[in-house]
Formats: structure tokens, C-alpha cells, sequence
């Protein structure tokens, strides 16, 4: 048996036991490196003229703009399915901003930790308005296509069942065929992402004969990723997104923020760092969530160029909306 010598115990103990200190790694470099899926419209999306678009590629650019002073300080690079998390761990990038559901097989599975929920996602249906179904309480008898290799069958009979809800299921091999399925009219119904099912509506001709149904039936949480044990870079991404969520909260916009940023309001001072220091513990300046949100915008305007009401999706906000407006979206204050 060969004898380790003390430098590579050394070595090896150093490596276990030191956070990665990736702020200070992306200071001395000059930008952020974001780990990004393409082909994601509203998401995450590069189109002829390399240019990215999209709730993820805005969150990155929101922490370049905390962390450097600067949202266009960011270099995005495309990630492999099979190797993002070997990725994330060797440096290659710093933080994987994609669509990955964030539950506890990927949790205790990998060397990761997750920087907070960017965008509530789930299970849903999609439907003809002439049916006249408002609900999926009122599927009953209704045939449902759906894509068998995504596992979502045994979801919906236990959906179906509590609610004592009879109908017919359609499988398909593939969720293009069940999308084909359904608008050759072999179904009442298409179950898919909700974003899945918003991104065909999108595309389908007379797209206002279609609705989507409020109901979701399976939770998908997403959110950034970044290397375990590195603390002081999860409070930075945590707390940007915080800060995004927070300045909708205080009706602080990318247009309004400067005659915020000079008003008597003890929230908004202490939010844009006027007062109380607000930058020393997160080890940034304390204009930090100014930056972001005069570069970038808040939560809210986020979401609507990207998915909502001013993107082609024309997403309903949903969960993604405020606490206070029935949604789950909440600042730690």
C-alpha cells in the first residue's frame, strides 16, 4: 500500500474543509459566468444576433449588477444536461440558472445548494373554450392526452380519483404526439407544464379559441443552483432575489427608482441604501438593490417582458404573483 504524503492530506483536508469563495473569484475576474439552457423562450433564449432573453437570464444579470455594479457583466454559457452539476463544481460556471425543479433527489444527491424559488411551475391543462370548462373539477368524461414517459399518469388518476372524476386517458410516447394528438382534436384536454401548455397556445392559430385551466397538479419549484458550502455567495443570490421581489413589494420601478431613491420613505431608504448600511454584512456596496433594479427592473416587470402580459406567452402570473395578491411570492424583509 503506498504511503499519502502530508502535502496531499494537506491538500485533500484544504479542499473539504474551504468554502469556495466565489465572490471574490468573480471580483477579480470581472463577470459573472451563468450556466443557462437555450431553445427556452421566456426563460432562457439566444436568438439570431446572440443575444439572451429571459426570466433566468435576467436573474443572472440582476446579480451581476448587485455583485459588479453592472447587469451586462455577465458571460452565459450553455450547459449540458448531463454534466451541469460537474460544472458547477469544477468552476466552470458559478451559477446554474435553468430549469431544473428544485425537490429532494437533486437536494441530498448532488453538491449543490439552492438559492430560492425563481419561478413557481406545475402540471396542467389545456382546453377548447367551446367546451365550456372552467375548472378541472368539471373534466368529468373528458378524454386527456398526455405524454406517458413523463410519469405524469399515476399523478393524474390520484388528481381524477379524490375528486371522483371519471374520463379517458390518451397516451402518447412523446410530448410532441400528445401536443399533436390534441390539436387534430383526438382529445378534449392537454396535460403538460403550464409553461409547455402557454408556449403552444402561443403558437396555435386562433390561440383565443384555447384556455388554460387554473388548476396545477404537481408542484415544480424552480430556482438557482450554486456549490455547497460557499455561504456568503448564497446570500448573495438569495438576496437578490429578495431584493427583486421586494422592491415590487414597495412599488419601486426600473422608471420611478431614482425619485424613490431620494424620498422620506424609511423603507425605500433602507431598501436602495440609503441608510443603515445596508451593504456590510452581504459584502457588497450598499448601493447593491439599487443597481439591480434600475438595470434590471423588479420581480414583477421581470416577469411580464419575459412570460406575462408583455411577451408573446402572455402568461397569467398565478403563483408567481405577490403574497399579497394571492400568490407566493414573498421577501424575507
Amino acid at each position: 500500500m503506498k504511503k499519502i504524503s502530508i502535502l496531499a492530506i494537506f491538500t485533500i483536508l484544504v479542499c473539504i474543509i474551504s468554502p469556495a469563495k466565489t465572490l471574490q473569484n468573480i471580483q477579480k475576474r470581472g463577470y459573472l459566468k451563468c450556466g443557462v439552457q437555450a431553445g427556452l423562450s421566456g426563460l432562457s433564449d439566444i436568438d439570431n444576433k446572440n443575444k439572451w432573453s429571459g426570466l433566468y437570464i435576467d436573474y443572472c444579470r440582476a446579480i451581476a449588477a448587485g455583485v459588479l455594479g453592472d447587469a451586462k457583466k455577465v458571460k452565459f454559457i450553455k450547459i449540458h444536461p448531463i454534466t451541469k452539476f460537474k460544472d458547477l463544481d469544477a468552476g466552470i460556471i458559478d451559477i446554474l440558472s435553468t430549469n431544473i425543479s428544485l425537490g429532494l433527489e437533486i437536494d441530498v444527491s448532488q453538491n449543490i445548494n439552492f438559492g430560492g424559488i425563481i419561478y413557481y411551475g406545475g402540471q396542467g391543462f389545456l382546453t377548447r373554450k367551446k367546451l365550456n370548462i372552467n375548472n378541472a373539477k368539471q373534466l368529468n368524461n373528458a378524454s386527456i392526452c398526455l405524454n406517458s414517459k413523463a410519469n405524469i399518469g399515476f399523478l393524474i388518476d390520484d388528481y381524477f380519483l379524490k375528486y371522483k372524476i371519471k374520463y379517458k386517458k390518451i397516451s402518447y410516447r412523446s410530448a410532441n404526439k400528445a401536443k399533436l394528438g390534441f390539436i387534430k382534436g383526438k382529445c378534449d384536454v392537454l396535460v403538460d407544464t403550464r409553461y409547455n401548455l402557454y408556449r403552444l397556445k402561443s403558437k396555435l392559430k386562433n390561440s383565443s379559441k384555447y384556455k388554460i385551466l387554473p388548476q396545477i397538479i404537481v408542484k415544480e419549484p424552480k430556482g438557482a443552483i450554486i456549490k455547497h458550502k460557499d455561504d456568503e455567495w448564497l446570500n448573495i443570490v438569495r438576496w437578490t432575489l429578495f431584493a427583486l421581489i421586494e422592491a415590487e413589494e414597495l412599488g419601486i420601478t426600473k422608471k420611478n427608482i431614482d425619485s424613490k431613491n431620494s424620498s422620506t420613505d424609511l423603507y425605500a431608504r433602507i431598501f436602495l441604501g440609503k441608510q443603515n448600511n445596508r451593504g456590510k454584512n452581504i459584502h457588497l456596496k450598499n448601493n447593491w438593490a439599487y443597481n439591480i433594479i434600475k438595470q434590471v427592473g423588479n420581480y414583477g416587470e421581470i416577469f411580464e417582458r419575459n412570460l406575462g402580459a408583455n411577451s408573446n406567452l402572455k402568461m397569467n402570473r398565478g403563483y408567481n404573483n405577490l403574497w399579497s395578491k394571492g400568490g407566493l411570492m414573498y421577501s424575507m424583509p
